[in-house]
């Protein structure tokens, strides 16, 4: 009798340790879903929003009492001249950037139209806000 009890013994404490085992086991996992993985230095970083495009638009006030028929005639002439010099014109539409490479052109090609704009409206005696 004693050798049916230990075998018995022996069953419960086999059966114990493989379900200790399968418990162990399956938090081992649910632990490790939980983790989070390592990033990946080999994969671009992700870019956050990319700020708004920068206007063409140039605001100025007269500096010598130009009139306001004079006024948006230098406008007229200087947003001319600036398309010209620059070969960019802000009026026509524009494609949407499709990569960031492609946005930082339109950016920089802008930038130059304002930069050229604010020189002729300079040269005519304007301040520039």
């Amino acid at each position: 009798m004693t050798t049916s009890v230990t075998r018995h013994v022996e069953m419960m404490t086999a059966h114990r340790r493989t379900g200790l085992v399968i418990l162990a086991m399956a938090g081992l996992l649910a632990i490790t879903a939980c983790a989070t993985p390592p990033p990946r230095h080999d994969l671009p970083p992700q870019a956050g929003p990319r700020p708004p495009l920068p206007s063409p638009h140039v605001e100025f006030s007269p500096a010598k009492g130009q009139t306001p028929a004079q006024q948006e005639r230098d406008r007229y002439e200087c947003y001319l001249w600036a398309v010209r010099k620059t070969g960019f014109d802000p009026s026509r539409p524009q494609n949407v950037p499709a990569t960031a490479y492609d946005e930082e052109r339109l950016a920089n090609r802008i930038l130059h139209f304002r930069r050229a704009t604010t020189a002729c409206l300079t040269g005519r005696h304007y301040s520039i806000r």
